[in-house]
């Protein structure tokens, strides 16, 4: 034992005894700015030697331990701090909850003083260097303790969802405390599955916060359709422009925007090791990050760019997407899984489909394939009821929705091959569209309307009459299970297509060059196909 820790082991006996003279100079020493580092620094190697002598009786110097300036002392003085922390929570495990608690604080810079340089919260240089030493420091705690006490990742998650910031708080202080997070999974691997769900949630409520039809509104709302067409350079421009100002005005969608982008640089770091694609740790985070989305992303409804992270993510590598839909597709046609987490999953897969660049036409073919099958089996096996149950055929109507949806807009490519049109017409979209259960009622009129025009000018099927007779009787339809009136718009609610254009302008850096914008055309055949103008946008369905 040093001459340090002799010394302070007979104050901290003498405290026990009565005798707290010297215990209460010692307490002011180490919370005194004033007291050199050298003496400070004995102070702490000496404490790290008296480990036994520390007792109930001496919660008071805990107290102060936990109290003390440590990460803007010299070197040498956080050092000796760093080991009289780890040694202290590994010899009690009380201690190990305080110290985690005090550790992970550090991760929160304290708002008051960070200067406001513009709107964006841009931290003066220098200051955000002192941050980044700081969070150094803190992660070198974390890791020797982790090291020495198996628990602590246990002990650990709590504190971390604890102290999350709340949503309205600084966008530099909740970035601060993201980037550590996902800090902790380098030297914690184990707890990186619940670290990006816990990210991943408060992620979701921004993302809630900021929805589509917001920072849309500089866009007319004929360019808003579903199927939105390619802009001239300076009108698209133009509208580049007036969306970065709008982020900028939005402030949970600028707060998000920072976040995701720091989660998707985040994701092909992992994904790239050694700046080279490795493919195992892209299956492990694959894997993680599937979990996130069947338990966070695939049930919320309101979302509009969080699901982007996979979009991102499986776009890597074939194996990666094809993963994605054929877990997508197990969902829907699971009769045990809940009905709208159903429909939740072949929008995903159609939505996937359409807008991927990274999909091969192939694949396309063979999904399609797979849901045209499923449609006709699911009618062949249909019952003979006079008045079908429209709530109950819900799945039926998101799968025929999904392959209407993927005909019109990979339609150019479906026909290039010389085989193209045998194909599409073996599809016997007609027996669909014709059927008793009637999906042209049931899918979003844009999408009706645009494969009316593709299907009648490859003569697949001929949906005119339908589609005008259904527009004929539009009246609601009652639910002989609940005795409760469905009407037609109400069934077309529950159906959406989470990858719509992308609107946050720092992340699109990363999903524009992956990402499809349409390129056919809208149909619009009022007149022939009986289309009313009460067709509406998914972005406008969403917003109600």
């Amino acid at each position: 034992m040093s001459t340090a820790g002799k010394l302070i082991r007979e104050i901290l006996l003498n405290s026990q005894k009565g005798k707290t003279e010297e215990y209460d100079l010692l307490l002011n020493r180490l919370i005194d700015p004033a007291t050199p580092s050298k003496t400070l620094k004995n102070y702490l190697r000496g404490l790290t030697d008296c480990m036994s002598v520390i007792s109930k009786n001496t919660e008071s110097l805990i107290t102060v331990i936990m109290k003390m300036d440590w990460l803007n002392k010299d070197e040498d003085v956080i050092k000796a701090y760093q080991n009289l922390l780890v040694n202290l929570m590994s010899a009690n495990t009380n201690y190990s909850h305080v110290g985690l608690n005090m550790l992970v604080k550090q991760f929160l810079p304290d708002k008051n003083g960070l200067p406001m340089v513009d709107k964006q919260l841009k931290v003066d240089v220098e200051l955000r260097r002192k941050h980044e030493q700081q969070f150094i420091y803190i992660h070198t705690a974390l890791s020797d303790t982790c090291q020495l006490i198996p628990l602590t990742p246990v002990l650990l998650m709590p504190v971390l969802v604890k102290l999350f910031p709340f949503y309205k708080v600084d966008t530099y202080i909740q970035s601060c405390y993201i980037k550590n997070l996902l800090q902790i999974t380098q030297y914690i691997p184990d707890m990186r599955q619940e670290i990006l769900q816990l990210i991943i949630s408060k992620l979701m409520k921004l993302d809630v916060l900021s929805p589509r039809h917001d920072l849309s509104d500089i866009v007319d709302s004929e360019d808003e359709e579903l199927f939105e067409m390619e802009e001239d350079g300076e009108k698209g421009e133009e509208i580049n422009e007036l969306v970065k100002e709008k982020e900028i005005k939005h402030k949970e969608a600028d707060c998000l925007d920072i976040l995701m982008e720091m989660l998707l640089n985040y994701i092909f770091k992992t994904l790239h090791p050694n700046g080279i694609f490795d493919l195992e740790s892209s299956k492990k985070l694959y894997w993680e990050l599937m979990n996130v989305f069947e338990k966070i992303i695939l049930p919320t409804y309101e979302c509009s760019h969080i699901q982007f992270i996979m979009f991102y993510l499986v776009s890597f590598k074939p194996i990666l997407a094809d993963g994605m839909l054929d877990y997508l597709w197990k969902i829907v046609q699971n009769p045990n899984t809940p009905i709208i987490f159903r429909q939740s999953a072949v929008s995903y897969m159609s939505s996937l489909l359409s807008r991927a660049l990274y999909i091969p036409i192939l694949t396309v073919i063979s999904c399609l394939d797979l849901m045209v099958a499923w449609l006709h089996c699911y009618l062949d096996n249909l019952s003979e009821d006079k008045h079908p149950d429209n709530i109950l055929h819900g799945t039926f109507y998101a799968v025929s929705q999904a392959v209407f949806y993927v005909f019109c807009f990979r339609n150019t490519e479906l026909f290039q091959s010389k085989k193209g049109y045998k194909w599409a017409e073996a599809l016997n979209f007609q027996r669909i569209v014709t059927c008793r259960l009637n999906p042209l009622r049931h899918c979003l009129p844009i999408v009706v309307s645009t494969f009316s025009s593709y299907s009648r000018r490859h003569q697949l099927a001929f949906c005119d009459t339908i589609i005008q007779r259904n527009n004929r009787c539009m009246i609601p339809v009652v639910n002989s299970a609940t005795g409760l009136a469905e009407t037609n718009f109400m069934l077309k609610l529950a159906s959406f297509f989470p990858f719509d254009p992308f609107l946050l302008p720092r992340c699109g850096k990363l999903i524009n060059p992956i990402y499809r914008v349409y390129q056919g055309e809208v149909s619009d055949d009022t007149h022939d196909s009986g289309v009313s103008d009460t067709g509406v946008s998914i972005n406008s369905l969403l917003s109600q």
